[in-house]
């Protein structure tokens, strides 16, 4: 597979644009932590190296990490119970 000049400014160029547009990109400790176990496993990577990568991504697309409380955690799950994608997942039928 040949991936051209093009094929690769256009993939960090919209990368780019998306995080640009964002106001204040926000993440979580258990984002980085999935995130790092992901690379882990796809790079056969140790986790410092893998830690290291997401937070230089993270420094460069000027994503910080915020707490996460039990009201977003209320929040984020209501949203899982609603549009959440999963097998075995049972959802309300509201």
């Amino acid at each position: 597979m040949i991936v051209d000049a093009s094929a690769i400014v256009a993939i960090l160029t919209r990368m780019a644009d998306v995080l640009e547009s964002a106001r204040s990109p926000i993440t979580s400790p258990i984002a980085i932590f999935e995130a790092t176990r992901g690379i882990c496993h796809k790079r056969h990577a140790s986790v410092e190296e893998a830690e290291a990568d997401v937070h230089e991504f993270l420094g460069v697309a000027a994503i910080r990490a915020i707490s996460i409380t039990e009201r977003e955690a209320g929040t984020a799950l209501a949203a899982f119970s609603r549009y959440g994608k999963g097998e075995g997942i049972r959802r309300n039928s509201t």
